[in-house]
């Protein structure tokens, strides 16, 4: 007689335990990358403390008010960990291949190994710009070099490097502190495509320090230059989707993968990604129409493909 209700207080605190992890994942949501420690529960990957949810709610049998609890826990997260799969929440029906879609390959280079290797897997993802993070001795491989020659235009701009078939205007580094960097890139007007421009973000891990202290130093050095809004914002941010920094710097832009997504969001780390870092914002005088995740196959980070077009995503 005594063995069942102590086997049902060791279910309950069994399951009282696994949800530690899903109230570790909510402040985080909450919270955000404000504070360096918030942000270590924010990057918390929501397939966790959905699985410790749903074995919370398998295993609290006898108590109704624990497994109404493990539930919602479960469909919280499930809702969440579905938001890493994106199927095309944007307009749709434009074709990236179009004559008005401006197409952009980004990735981060770094940790590449060979260099050619990882050149001739960038330059077989068809665009007309091509930003690269981190770029190393990219831009002197084989397969860019053959680019510059069909006509492409190569720069390093800082830590990046451009290869562009658009024309460029302006190029510069804007902001580089030694652990958070910018550059600048303006391109000409085409016969298909209105002038525009990128600002290229590296951001570093830095795990200690809040993004939101990170991005800080970074939006008030962009405050006193006169760049005024990038159409297209693009790099290795080290902040995932619900970052508050990312979103302060930012809050004209919105994410071209939660506007157009298709497939996997995450990039990093490439052979098991579970965390979304690499990140595209658009600027709503455009529209994205694209956005996935390729694997370059060498290297530290899956890429991102993205199209956009002159258009507001909200006429």
């Amino acid at each position: 007689m005594g063995s069942r209700p102590s086997l049902s207080r060791w279910r309950g605190a069994l399951a009282c335990a696994l949800l530690v992890p899903a109230l570790a994942w909510v402040v985080g949501q909450v919270a955000s990358d404000r504070w360096w420690w918030s942000q270590w529960l924010l990057w918390i990957p929501s397939a966790v403390p959905l699985a410790c949810a749903l074995a919370a709610t398998a295993i609290a049998r006898s108590s109704v008010a624990l497994r109404v609890i493990a539930c919602a826990a479960a469909v919280a997260t499930g809702a969440s960990t579905l938001q890493w799969l994106s199927w095309g929440r944007g307009p749709g029906s434009t074709d990236p291949e179009s004559p008005s879609s401006l197409r952009i390959v980004h990735l981060n280079a770094r940790w590449p190994g060979d260099a050619k290797d990882l050149a001739a897997a960038v330059m077989q993802q068809p665009a007309d710009v091509y930003a690269i993070s981190e770029s190393g001795a990219l831009l002197r491989a084989p397969a860019v070099r053959a680019c510059a020659d069909a006509g492409a235009i190569t720069l390093q701009v800082g830590r990046f490097a451009v290869i562009s078939f658009c024309p460029v205007k302006e190029a510069r580094a804007v902001y580089d502190d030694g652990s958070i960097a910018a550059s600048w890139i303006r391109f000409g007007a085409t016969d298909r495509l209105p002038e525009w421009s990128m600002l290229m973000v590296d951001a570093p891990r830095k795990l200690r320090v809040s993004r939101s202290e990170i991005f800080g130093k970074l939006r008030a050095a962009l405050e006193g230059m006169s760049l005024g809004a990038p159409d297209v914002v693009v790099g290795d941010m080290n902040a995932t989707p619900g970052s508050v920094a990312v979103a302060s710097i930012w809050p004209q832009l919105s994410d071209a993968c939660s506007e157009s997504g298709r497939g996997l969001r995450a990039t990093f780390p490439r052979e098991f990604p579970l965390w979304a870092i690499d990140r595209c914002l658009v600027n709503r005088r455009w529209s994205a129409i694209e956005w996935s995740a390729w694997d370059p196959g060498i290297g530290a980070h899956r890429g991102q493909r993205i199209a956009i077009e002159p258009g507001p995503v909200n006429p």
